[in-house]
């Protein structure tokens, strides 16, 4: 007879995509019953188990080998990252590490892969009141989603199949299956809230109502739903106000809102962000453009975050720009020739040159003729441009305002010369 658990599991992931499912696997009884019950449904051949080896603690490398044993028992491919926790102030050990781990697991990731995490319904209340104790709004209060969107460039998911188990759940499970698993002694200090509240907060509340955890978890539910509706609003927002493809947000989309609204027409906006940015994000990238009263403030000023703060947002005359790459490379020294007829790829382009990229931006040119091109760099800074279709002379500044160009893209912008006469330039708005 199939056991409960493991029914629960085969329906669950059968509705997931269907990728890899990787276990992050610590060898502690939620993830060892997690691996284990997975061995016993349908979707054991897509099964890999990573660990994580943080090097926090002296018997760190006796639980990786317990790990690797245990997976080559179960017949499942096993992978170890080894990881550096890194030492800088203003997060606690407990959340350093846990960054640590999931970049490391998510790096590990191929695309289309889940990974399962074995976080279960007492989990799921300590986040909640964790969320409760530090003000968080509907979104903190949605705790942890079921399944989520982990990279949706690389189209990676993080899915969490045993929310609806309770902690007796897969106790009844381990001691059924004669099932061994080893003790984190760091998960007893009382100094970690999670902890404090796993172990003096909890058995008071399920001692007075015994389905406590269950009852936090249907209210998460509850909220996750408004989350959803709330978020598809803000979503449909964003895409009605942005444009150059959602890479830009005018200052008019924000205008009358109070804050609350505009940060989550902000966070809506860059949705697909990776890593996405955290509240005080949000709030600086508010802060671009309106003080702590909400008024309007006039400036520029960029706000950057993630790995080696590439992403961020600009702002510029009275707009705000996401800039995926802040690092990258734009334009190059020297010259090329360009047949019209034919198209031409240059260096750090997205798109190349051709005669239907110029005549989306007005710039007249004729089938078979030959044009040199260059970037600002090799470009003389007096030449103006003579566009014959509009039979107007303009200096490059006053184009590039006119064209509301951000200075980060015009070293990146291709001059198009017909002989010694500049007739237009290419505005890459790819590069955003």
């Amino acid at each position: 007879m199939t056991h409960a658990l493991v029914e629960s599991l085969s329906q669950r992931l059968a509705q997931w995509p269907q990728g890899r499912f990787v276990v992050a696997f610590s060898g502690g009884l939620d993830s060892t019953v997690l691996l284990h019950a997975l061995t016993k449904t349908p979707h054991k051949a897509r099964l890999k188990a990573i660990h994580v080896h943080h090097g926090l603690q002296d018997v760190a490398d006796d639980w990786l080998t317990h790990c690797e044993q245990f997976s080559r028992s179960l017949d499942v491919a096993f992978e170890a990252c080894r990881v550096l926790v890194p030492s800088e102030s203003g997060l606690s050990l407990e959340a350093r590490a846990r960054d640590a781990r999931y970049r490391a697991l998510s790096d590990s990731l191929q695309s289309g892969d889940v990974l399962l995490t074995a976080h279960h319904a007492e989990d799921q209340a300590e986040t909640l009141l964790l969320n409760l104790m530090r003000g968080s709004g509907v979104e903190g209060l949605s705790a942890m989603p079921e399944l989520k969107a982990l990279s949706p460039s690389r189209s990676t998911w993080h899915g969490r199949p045993l929310l609806n188990q309770s902690k007796a759940d897969l106790q009844s499970y381990a001691r059924q299956f004669q099932l061994q698993w080893v003790e984190d002694h760091s998960n007893r200090d009382e100094q970690f809230d999670r902890n404090y509240l796993r172990h003096r907060v909890m058995p008071l509340l399920q001692q007075r109502w015994p389905k406590a955890a269950e009852s936090m978890s249907a209210s998460v539910r509850h909220l996750q739903s408004v989350r959803q509706r709330e978020l598809d609003y803000w979503q449909q927002m964003a895409r009605l106000h942005t444009r150059e493809r959602g890479k830009v947000l005018p200052l008019s989309a924000l205008e009358g809102m109070v804050k609350a609204d505009r940060l989550s027409l902000i966070r809506a906006w860059l949705a697909g962000s990776e890593p996405a940015p955290r509240y005080k994000i949000l709030q600086a990238i508010d802060a671009l453009c309106y003080s702590e009263l909400g008024e309007r403030q006039e400036g520029a000023g960029t706000v950057a975050w993630g790995k080696d703060q590439r992403q961020g947002v600009s702002r510029f005359q009275k707009a705000l720009y996401w800039r995926r790459a802040l690092d990258q490379t734009l334009g190059s020294n020297g010259d090329w020739e360009w047949q019209t007829q034919d198209e031409l790829m240059l260096p750090s382009l997205q798109r190349p040159l051709s005669q239907e990229w110029c005549e989306e931006q007005g710039i007249a040119i004729k089938p078979n003729q030959t044009l040199r091109v260059c970037f600002r760099a090799s470009a003389s800074a007096q030449d103006r441009i003579i566009q014959p279709r509009k039979g107007v002379s303009q200096t490059q500044k006053a184009y590039f305002q006119e064209q509301k160009v951000p200075p980060w893209l015009r070293d990146g912008c291709p001059y198009l010369y017909d002989g010694a006469q500049l007739i237009g330039i290419l505005i890459d708005w790819e590069r955003l």
